[in-house]
């Protein structure tokens, strides 16, 4: 099953790089729900739909079609609270600009998860971080977030 933590805290964005980081949610939400594999999502914001028995990915789209940035709640916290989750195939991280002290505690999630992958959504973009164990994806919008993805996809 796929767990999709978006970081919603506005520090992190500006307008339009948070609705990049929106549709990139989506896409991975909506991606995951096609092979009919169960599917979580998780803001930072303490909200949980969703989880490893649920299918129907609509009110997760629903949701993230209304989302707004929230202060509240922190990615580093909802990284923790995973450690206690059953765990899965993937955990997908989407953010804005990528804090590298955020990577030690998603790479701690390696035995929960077989695939660590965190998307960070930023216009101001920066030298790529690496992470052992994780997947790094950085982008200035959604459509580069995508091609980003495939081509390592490939590789």
């Amino acid at each position: 099953y796929t767990v999709v933590l978006f970081d919603i805290r506005p520090s992190v964005y500006t307008a339009s790089s948070f609705e990049s980081a929106v549709d990139v949610a989506a896409s991975v939400v909506s991606t995951s729900g096609l092979d009919k594999s169960p599917v979580e999502m998780r803001l930072t914001d303490r909200t949980v739909l969703g989880g490893s028995r649920i299918r129907d990915t609509t009110p997760m789209i629903d949701l993230l079609t209304g989302v707004k940035p929230d202060p509240h709640g922190s990615l580093q916290e909802q990284l923790l609270l995973l450690r206690r989750a059953a765990g899965g195939t993937s955990l997908v991280v989407v953010t804005g600009i990528l804090d590298s002290t955020d990577l030690p505690y998603v790479a701690t999630l390696r035995r929960r998860f077989d695939r660590l992958v965190v998307v960070s959504i930023s216009e101001e973009l920066t030298v790529p971080l690496t992470f052992p164990g994780v997947r790094i994806i950085t982008a200035a919008d959604a459509e580069s977030a995508a091609a980003a993805w495939n081509m390592q996809s490939r590789a």
